[in-house]
């Protein structure tokens, strides 16, 4: 996905059509195996590209003088194929200017159906619908049992199509008490959805990015829109998931929201790649350039996070931030809880979240002092594990949670704990259930 700024769905169909079309004629110019003349002249359309429209004039000379020593050095010499000099030609190009948004690739054949006008709209009808078939990168919209809303996130449609599905999962999570966006395995997209989504967080306009675009020497600001479809939820307490897989605009999403005070950025530290991009289709060469055509300007820091990507607030492994995520949410929760049920409810799930993110090992010793018979409940010991069953009923395994207390590893909503006598030997235990009520009995000599 490119991050690129906003633009109307006809101006999105004018790109497709222009693109495709000067794609098509590129694809025809190359007859592989490649020789010295088609990488030169590969190499040639690339670096007119570089100089008039990347981001970094300089970075471009540096870029285009590296590609052209090679050349002369025959050190693409053994690279015949397009795809593989493509790869190689990219990694070239990251290594100079560290950028990850730069790139080069075979460009796709046009389908043959007789109609070239037809043939491009086919090809923007297919990557619509395949934009609708994963729900417009919409993985999960959920309210979570704490009452968080979680969103997962995959990509930032472009709002124009798009958008009907932001505003209804924003109008499904409108009643939550904090909301997680999970955008762990986010790679990118366009400003309009972040846009679109970020103007349910705040109150009053917001000024969330600027563009810098070389071409022009002008810069693009983009603020929250003034109105939305849904209730604002300016007051709900905002977490940002990330790894290291997070880039482009699922960064600038996270970036903006950690220096507007707006989130709290859970994970690992991004990719760091935060410039616009566009395809641009080298001509006569039978290649694809993406090609950063400005850079991302925060209107707070005056930079962006190219090269060095997004530092969370919270630094935990991928895997834990959505765990560590929803414990951080329900503290925040039970600062404000106004009742001892809800105090119980949002300690409940608390508690079994922190047994996922740091498990607790006993012993086998330190088990067998719980086995026993408590009434109808029979705990027993085998294969390290403690067991648990009464009467005729399912044989369930026990969780150590610390402090004497068990959760059940396929049961949410009954808990025990162990009490002990004066002496320290464990003499009854009790039932937790997720509603506050307990019943207990005592040990069986």
């Amino acid at each position: 996905m490119r991050y690129h700024p906003s633009r109307t769905s006809a101006q999105v169909a004018i790109l497709a059509v222009v693109l495709l079309s000067s794609v098509g004629t590129a694809s025809s110019a190359v007859i592989e195996p490649l020789d010295r003349q088609d990488q030169a002249t590969i190499i040639d359309g690339i670096c007119t590209a570089l100089d008039t429209t990347y981001v970094y004039p300089k970075t471009a000379t540096e870029t285009c003088s590296f590609l052209r020593d090679n050349l002369a050095a025959d050190s693409y010499k053994e690279l015949t194929d397009l795809a593989a000099f493509c790869g190689r030609l990219t990694e070239d190009l990251r290594s100079v200017s560290n950028d990850r948004h730069l790139g080069v690739r075979p460009a796709p054949p046009l389908v043959d159906s007789g109609d070239e006008v037809s043939s491009e709209e086919e090809q923007l009808a297919r990557e619509l619908e395949d934009l609708r078939r994963t729900n417009f990168c919409f993985e999960r919209v959920e309210v979570l049992p704490e009452n968080v809303g979680y969103i997962k996130l995959n990509c930032f449609p472009p709002a124009e199509f798009g958008g009907a599905t932001v505003t209804a999962a924003m109008k499904f999570v409108g009643n939550v008490d904090g909301l997680i966006f999970d955008l762990r395995e986010n790679r990118g997209g366009q400003s309009s959805s972040i846009q679109l989504i970020s103007s349910y967080l705040f109150d009053d306009p917001i000024h969330l990015n600027n563009f810098y675009v070389r071409e022009r020497d002008e810069t693009e600001q983009y603020w929250t829109q003034a109105h939305i479809d849904g209730q604002r939820m300016s007051d709900v307490p905002v977490w940002v998931l990330t790894s290291r897989r997070t880039f482009s605009a699922g960064e600038g999403f996270a970036y903006q929201l950690k220096h507007l005070d707006r989130a709290t950025v859970i994970g690992e530290r991004t990719a760091g790649g935060a410039h616009p991009t566009r395809d641009h289709a080298v001509e006569d060469a039978g290649v694809v350039m993406r090609l950063p055509y400005g850079r991302a300007v925060n209107p707070i820091t005056g930079t962006n996070w190219e090269g060095v990507g997004v530092e969370p607030h919270i630094q935990v492994p991928l895997e834990q931030a959505l765990g560590r995520a929803r414990i951080e949410a329900i503290s925040t929760l039970l600062e404000n809880a106004e009742s001892d049920s809800d105090r119980w409810r949002l300690e409940w799930v608390r508690d079994g979240l922190e047994i996922e993110q740091h498990s607790v090992v006993l012993s086998a010793g330190e088990l067998a002092e719980f086995v026993g018979t408590y009434g109808p409940r029979n705990i027993t010991l085998g294969e390290g594990v403690l067991r648990y069953h009464r009467a005729d009923g399912p044989v369930r395994y026990l969780v150590p949670m610390g402090d004497d207390r068990f959760l059940f590893s396929a049961m949410d909503y009954f808990r025990v704990r162990f009490e002990r006598d004066a002496d320290g030997r464990v003499n009854r235990i009790v039932g937790q259930y997720d509603d506050g009520r307990t019943d207990g009995f005592d040990r069986s000599p």
